[in-house]
């Protein structure tokens, strides 16, 4: 027997929902580009309060994760070159069908709120220079850091307001070399936040 009672509160949650990732945006757009009216039926089903579903939380990659047609991240350089200062920062490759089809989701449900997770930082800021494992190098926690910083602004002004971020996606996950990942243990994550990240966000006032 299960009691409910409405007018006691307990947990509070933020959302329910799931990610949305390189690969799942490009086929809702391509269902929007051939049949905009099922397009419509499908997001409504998902993001639509009355009509379906109401996801309310949405997870974002930031760059490709294991559900992308091809690797990516958001300052590719090419092998033996490194861009410290994040000069090449292009978020351009998000603009085609991933934000179009989340500012859609936003217009369905205006309470929608995102999250951010990488699944790997740019290969040059890595041990070894690879998008597949490795580590990040302290040499890079600074651009990281930036690197953070540049994706919620760009996104912000996008239309994409970014509630929350984590700072690794499967920091444990050692064994992934298949597709884009990163080990990134506690006490890494630890000294990444707090002398790095953190001080970013303070003086981007981003909260």
């Amino acid at each position: 027997k299960i009691l409910i009672n409405e007018n006691i509160t307990n947990q509070t949650m933020e959302g329910f929902g799931a990610a949305m990732t390189d690969s799942s945006a490009w086929l809702l757009n391509e269902l929007k580009t051939n049949n905009s009216t099922k397009y419509r039926e499908v997001m409504n089903a998902l993001f639509s309060k009355t009509e379906g579903i109401g996801i309310s939380y949405i997870r974002l990659p930031m760059g490709a994760s294991d559900f992308a047609r091809y690797n990516y991240t958001y300052d590719y350089m090419p092998s033996g070159q490194i861009d410290p200062k994040l000069t090449k920062f292009s978020i351009d490759h998000d603009k085609d069908y991933i934000i179009p089809v989340l500012n859609d989701s936003k217009e369905i449900n205006s309470q929608i709120k995102f999250m951010a997770s990488p699944w790997s930082a740019p290969a040059w800021m890595k041990l070894p220079n690879t998008l597949n494992g490795g580590s990040l190098n302290p040499e890079y926690y600074e651009a990281y850091a930036n690197y953070f910083v540049y994706f919620i602004q760009n996104y912000t002004e996008a239309g994409i307001p970014i509630d929350s971020i984590t700072v690794q996606n499967e920091p444990q996950n050692k064994d992934a070399i298949d597709y884009p990942s990163m080990v990134m243990d506690w006490q890494e994550q630890n000294n990444f936040v707090i002398y790095n990240l953190g001080p970013k966000f303070r003086e981007e006032n981003i909260s």
